[in-house]
């Protein structure tokens, strides 16, 4: 006698459906490339903004590099808030984000703003890439030793 298929059977277990290749596109342009967009966007109009009150000398030189240099630490932190939070992607992209904001509040401390000589923004940029390698290593962000790969 043929067993019957159906919930009241025991022995049958259908297999759960697959995700789709549209399911995997959606994901895919949901999480990761609006995700990189906004963070591109934020990144736009606080560079936009910033330029506007410097040109504007609302704010003078040494201010402006501390303004970067804590903003940048302060995303960091951030993003480190969000990885435990589970939130993978966005955390990736605003660490970036951290990183870059950092590297660029000591290159225009020194070339730009002559605030300080070349030693101490070459041990600037030793610092920001040390902590951007052991925030890569402690959290595994795949995004961030590409950024050093790339030669940053």
């Amino acid at each position: 006698m043929e067993a019957r298929r159906g919930r009241g059977n025991p022995r049958w277990n259908p297999a759960p459906p697959r995700p789709g290749r549209a399911r995997d596109l959606e994901a895919l342009i949901a999480g990761r490339w609006l995700n990189y967009l906004g963070v591109l966007a934020l990144l736009f109009a606080v560079s936009f903004f910033l330029k506007f009150a410097f040109e504007n000398n609302w704010v003078g030189p040494g201010a402006r590099v501390a303004i970067g240099l804590l903003f940048g630490a302060g995303l960091l932190a951030y993003s480190r808030r969000l990885l435990e939070r589970e939130h993978r992607y966005f955390s990736e992209s605003i660490a970036g984000l951290g990183v870059a904001v950092l590297d660029l509040s000591v290159y225009a401390g020194h070339a730009y703003y002559h605030l300080f000589g070349r030693p101490l923004a070459f041990a600037g940029m030793s610092c920001v890439t040390a902590v951007t390698v052991a925030l890569a290593g402690a959290c595994y962000h795949l995004s961030m030793w590409q950024g050093l790969a790339a030669g940053r």
